[in-house]
């Protein structure tokens, strides 16, 4: 299956976390609010909306490692989401 992401969206693929339950998608510069929209529409799980200001990427400060466990360090990404 292909996610369909059109200008003015934008998505970059470290941006998104795929959980479980949840998907994380980072707002970044490669990232923006319609590019997680896209997402919504491909995903069963729910997707939210991660600001972030200090990173390139979600995934660069953020991992899922499985079992509902992760791993972070919100404070490099920015964000009081996790």
């Amino acid at each position: 299956m292909t996610v369909n992401v059109e200008a003015p969206a934008t998505l970059e693929g470290g941006d998104v976390m795929v959980t479980d339950a949840v998907v994380f998608v980072g707002l970044t510069t490669r990232t923006n609010i319609k590019g997680v929209e896209a997402l919504k529409s491909f995903f069963k799980q729910e997707v939210i909306a991660v600001p972030t200001e200090k990173v390139f990427h979600l995934l660069s400060t953020v991992n899922y490692i499985g079992n509902e466990n992760g791993c972070d360090s919100s404070r490099a990404c920015g964000s009081s989401v996790f």
